[in-house]
């Protein structure tokens, strides 16, 4: 361990790290408290120096910029306007490159919070399964299908003109309720049948 004994102070950079460095009072933040400034405390009281906080002017950690130059507090490390960081900062690839990171402070932990789900009535809920896009589809196909349906009919009733026949036969598979049938296999809903309609057929 190395001890001062010129009794100099290091100028430490920083800028607002909740909850670990909090300033506060003028823009300057003249009023800091947070857990990273009572580690300052013990740490430089061991090495006998005495701390002075310089705030990042543009308050960031620092990125390199694509001149390759760089803002923030490593900025102000490269530039030698402060010794070193006074709070903690991420060790990335390009900062490593220009300055020396020291051991790790601590090792924190980052959660997500969010609101919980709550059940509530949606009327549109029934359109949710599906984007939009395939809602488009669905409606072209289910067009499409019963104009083909319709089609059919028409052309089946031209040819029963055409040939004179007067019988009531109609196709099979087709009767007033094929469009229903359409519109139901396309929202996977099955046809309701009356009991009557069943209970005359046996």
């Amino acid at each position: 361990m190395v001890v001062n004994t010129t009794n100099s102070c290091l100028k430490l950079a920083f800028v607002q790290y909740l909850p670990y460095m909090i300033f506060g009072g003028n823009r300057d933040g003249s009023v800091l408290r947070g857990a990273i400034i009572e580690i300052n405390k013990i740490i430089m009281a061991h090495l006998g120096y005495c701390v002075e906080y310089v705030k990042a002017p543009d308050e960031a950690a620092g990125i390199l910029l694509p001149n390759g130059s760089w803002t923030g507090i490593i900025r102000q490390v490269v530039q030698k306007e402060v010794d070193m960081s006074g709070v903690a900062i991420a060790v990335t690839y390009d900062r490593n490159r220009f300055v020396d990171p020291t051991d790790y402070l601590f090792i924190d932990e980052w959660t997500a919070a969010f609101q919980r789900p709550v059940l509530k009535s949606d009327v549109t809920g029934f359109i949710k399964p599906f984007s939009d896009y395939v809602w488009l589809l669905i409606a072209l196909a289910l067009v499409g299908v019963l104009l083909t349906e319709w089609l059919l009919r028409a052309s089946h009733s031209a040819i029963r003109k055409l040939f004179c026949l007067h019988s009531q036969v109609v196709m099979d598979g087709h009767d007033s309720n094929t469009g229903l049938r359409i519109f139901a296999i396309f929202l996977s809903q099955c046809k309701s049948y009356s009991p009557k309609y069943y209970t005359s057929l046996y």
